[in-house]
């Protein structure tokens, strides 16, 4: 059981489940919405910009994410990423 309770705790042993967004996600978030709001290939470029968004926050998550819950979130996001968009 405390094994479990590492996996989800930061350095300090604060619950690192969730956290304020930064902005990557916000950037990402914003791009997002951006896209489905207009056509053409302003939307291309807008999803590209919130796919590298999403790609540094995850990258930022792998990283240095303040537990390993949010480490391994960075890598499936990461992977996801990849395996939707460059393959």
């Amino acid at each position: 059981m405390n094994q479990i309770r590492l996996f989800f705790t930061d350095s300090d042993g604060q619950l690192a489940i969730a956290q304020a967004p930064n902005a990557p996600i916000l950037a990402f978030v914003l791009f997002r919405l951006l896209a489905l709001v207009v056509s053409g290939s302003l939307a291309t470029w807008l999803q590209v910009g919130a796919d590298v968004s999403l790609v540094i926050w995850a990258g930022l998550e792998l990283f240095a994410g303040d537990s390993w819950f949010r480490r391994l979130l960075g890598l499936i996001v990461l992977l996801w990423l990849v395996m939707t968009r460059l393959l």
